[in-house]
């Protein structure tokens, strides 16, 4: 799992349900909402949940690093026409409206 995040989250609460787990037949709360299996059973849904988002940003992250390596020149090239268009005998005005179109 992961170090930081929901995931670190689920991981302390496996943790809590296997300290509780350790008391067996002594911890008997009085809200069934904590007993053991509905904890078991909240932990499963959460595990569930982490793997979803898990598989789900795999082809996401894929997507993203398609985008950025599709424009991972571009800087280089405004930064090249505003020099030539800084540097060439054109009107300010061309040059101002040139920058705030970027």
């Amino acid at each position: 799992m992961a170090e930081t995040g929901h995931a670190r989250n689920v991981e302390h609460f496996a943790t809590m349900i296997s300290f509780v787990d350790g008391y067996g037949g002594v911890y008997k709360p009085s809200n069934p909402a904590i007993e053991p299996a509905a904890l078991q059973a909240k932990l499963a849904s959460a595990q569930g949940g982490i793997d979803g988002v898990t598989s789900a940003m795999a082809p996401w992250k894929t997507k993203v690093n398609d985008r950025e390596n599709a424009y991972s020149g571009i800087r280089k090239l405004v930064t090249h026409v505003v020099n030539s268009c800084a540097a060439s005998d054109a009107e300010k005005g061309f040059l101002t409206r040139s920058l705030s179109m970027i």
